[in-house]
């Protein structure tokens, strides 16, 4: 499943020139000559004292460090009394990160500021490393016009170079639509940004926005003719990474999250796309399950595209739909079939709790003491979990508690791990503990 990511700057430093006695300096722009740094700070030239070289600028570290803390605080009106007696620090770079007062004004959706600086010169396609102005606008749709208008390209690309660093590999309209900023969306839209739009990997716009569960960007993206059914790289569909991210409801932030996914998958229901099985298991139909089972039961033992590549089995028993779990079954789904990571649907069932899906898994003949790329068989599962009531459940069935996993530890060794946190609550973790001590032989 793809990843969150956290956008941290990258960080560079400027090159500082000293001469004997005088202010260090920001050079803004490259010497044209061997002496023009010189004359840029003395505002000599070869032509006479007291004129300006209009070729290059110097702007003294000490201001440039100042316009930025201003901005940061928000302390506006010393910003700009700053600015009118300097001009020329529209254009100070951040000594660490590169920004200019623009991206930092635009990042806090500091209005009127913004306004002010591109009024004054400020360049609004101005880059922080990768990272264009208009990317911290992003959450601020008034300030996004401002800068729109001023001539930012909508159509720029946001790309730190790495997927650890930030945004990669994508464009001003994915990061509106993955940051459910529908006014900016607008916005690029309007400026001609491609309602289509896709990163090298062929990822679109519309499944970003289904991805991070936007009905409302899904839904205006549908009405400005988005293609639905397109496949990225990676053989995921806007509706697929949907049903993806649908997960058992144990907690209320889950549950509002699953009621957005689910709108999501009907607005494209509605537009027709086809109804496929995992999406079937997503939303918990049974019949439409069995139906596409009848016609195609080689999906049985279908697999998700995910990185760890789940099985349809091991789906409906994650979100815990014991019916669909039975019709699965019933339609000879491998009941030991294990992921890319070793585990069977009952080291699902047996992590999760869900008893009655368990009870299922070993009805048909479950591997209680299977084990994973981990060492781990179902019990030590439940003892991670701290799940009692699965772990007497498979107990019951043979489950053997000496079995040791890659770190040497056997089930009651893993639910001791958690008997001085507060991962677990500790009535639960004694309960687990009390169980395997008496089945410990």
């Amino acid at each position: 499943m793809p990843s969150r990511i956290v956008l941290t700057t990258m960080c560079c430093v400027f090159c500082l020139t000293a001469a004997c006695g005088q202010q260090n300096t920001v050079q803004t722009k490259p010497p044209a000559s061997p002496h023009q740094d010189d004359e840029a700070v003395t505002g000599e030239s070869g032509h006479g004292k007291g004129r300006r070289s209009s070729e290059a600028m110097t702007i003294s570290v000490a201001a440039s460090k100042q316009i930025h803390s201003l901005l940061e605080e928000g302390k506006l009106k010393q910003a700009r009394k700053l600015l009118e007696s300097q001009p020329q620090l529209v254009h100070a770079r951040h000594e660490h990160n590169q920004r200019t007062p623009l991206h930092t004004a635009s990042s806090r959706g500091q209005f009127e500021m913004v306004q002010f600086l591109v009024e004054h010169g400020a360049d609004t396609n101005a880059k922080s490393g990768e990272l264009p102005v208009s990317y911290f606008a992003i959450e601020h749709p008034e300030v996004l016009n401002v800068l729109l208008d001023a001539g930012a390209d909508p159509k720029a690309r946001v790309d730190t170079g790495n997927p650890h660093w930030g945004p990669y590999d994508s464009t001003l309209i994915r990061e509106a639509a993955k940051k459910g900023v529908i006014d900016s969306v607008r916005l690029l839209l309007a400026r001609g940004a491609s309602v289509d739009n896709a990163n090298t990997n062929g990822t679109t716009v519309l499944q970003i926005a289904a991805l991070y569960g936007h009905v409302d960007i899904v839904k205006l993206l549908l009405d400005q003719g988005a293609k639905f059914g397109v496949e990225n790289g990676g053989g995921w569909t806007a509706i697929s990474l949907a049903a993806d991210r649908i997960e058992f409801a144990d907690e209320s932030d889950q549950v509002e999250e699953n009621a957005r996914l689910k709108g999501i998958i009907t607005l494209l229901l509605t537009k027709g796309q086809p109804l496929a099985l995992f999406t079937a298991i997503a939303l918990g139909r049974t019949e439409a399950v069995r139906s596409i089972l009848k016609k195609k039961p080689e999906l049985a033992n279908s697999k998700t595209n995910s990185y760890d590549g789940k099985s349809a089995l091991h789906r409906a028993v994650a979100l815990n739909h014991k019916q669909i779990v039975a019709v699965l079954l019933d339609a000879r789904a491998d009941v030991n079939g294990s992921d890319w990571l070793g585990k069977t649907a009952l080291h699902t069932a047996a992590y999760k709790g869900h008893v009655e899906s368990a009870k299922l898994l070993i009805a048909h003949r479950a591997d209680v003491n299977a084990t994973d790329e981990s060492g781990h068989t179902p019990l030590h599962c439940s003892a991670f979990g701290c799940r009692p009531a699965i772990g007497r459940l498979l107990l019951g069935a043979g489950a053997n508690t000496n079995v040791k996993n890659n770190d040497g530890q056997i089930p009651l060794d893993a639910a001791k791990s958690f008997s001085d946190g507060d991962r677990h609550p500790q009535s639960k973790v004694k309960a687990m503990i009390r169980l395997l001590q008496k089945h410990q032989k």
